[in-house]
């Protein structure tokens, strides 16, 4: 072998280990690259999550709503349609407004632990009646939203039903209202007639118990 030969030799070696490392530099940097990326979705998730329930927080709330006005805005000559040709409502979005019953006589006599494990018990009751293109946040304290897309009043109904059975499956009582973005002007509106439903539910629920009462006496 002659000294030019083994001079190649050598080098060619030299530029195959440079090309292994810089290889080995631009994985190392992908990776490095989609770990990052992984951790700003999980803190972006994070951010939206309610950490007792593992529910969408009013954070979270707050940017579905923005969203669902933006479409609004886009499709406001069609959104008053009557019922379409199958004769069923129309599709649409649905707010529902849950708040438990009691809830804050419960934390007073057992303590904020009870009060939290009936918070998570009612946070599963609630995801496991949903579908999957639903969303459910906690709003705060005992109060919880479920934004259901591509639904309308026979949906909620359905939802609220589903909600009632696994919330008495689970010893929970609740108060539920639900309001459809058609019979308003925005999703933040709409929110807020679901709220008053909510209550007005409740409401109703305290006067017959009162009622009850009386006529036992």
């Amino acid at each position: 072998m002659t000294v030019t030969r083994a001079t190649k030799e050598l080098r060619r070696s030299a530029e195959l280990k440079e090309h292994r490392r810089r290889a080995a530099d631009i994985n190392e940097v992908a990776a490095e690259n989609v770990r990052l990326v992984i951790e700003n979705r999980m803190l972006h998730l994070k951010a939206g999550m309610d950490p007792l329930t593992k529910l969408g927080n009013r954070a979270r709330l707050d940017a579905v709503l923005h969203t669902i006005d933006k479409k609004l805005s886009l499709s406001l000559p069609q959104r008053r349609d009557s019922d379409n040709a199958t004769g069923h409502l129309p599709l649409d979005t649905v707010a529902i407004v849950i708040d438990l019953n009691k809830f804050k006589e419960l934390n007073d006599t057992k303590g904020h632990k009870e009060g939290d494990r009936m918070l998570i018990a009612a946070a599963n009751a609630i995801r496991s009646s949903l579908r999957s293109n639903d969303e459910a946040f906690r709003m705060g304290g005992d109060e919880f939203v479920v934004i259901a897309n591509n639904a309308n009043d026979e949906v909620a109904q359905i939802l609220k039903a589903r909600i009632t059975q696994n919330f008495t499956r689970a010893g929970i009582s609740g108060s539920a209202g639900h309001a459809t973005l058609k019979e308003v002007d925005s999703a933040e509106g709409m929110l807020d007639l679901a709220d008053k439903r909510m209550y007005a539910s409740k409401n109703g629920r305290k006067s017959k118990q009162v009622l009850v009462e009386s006529v036992r006496t």
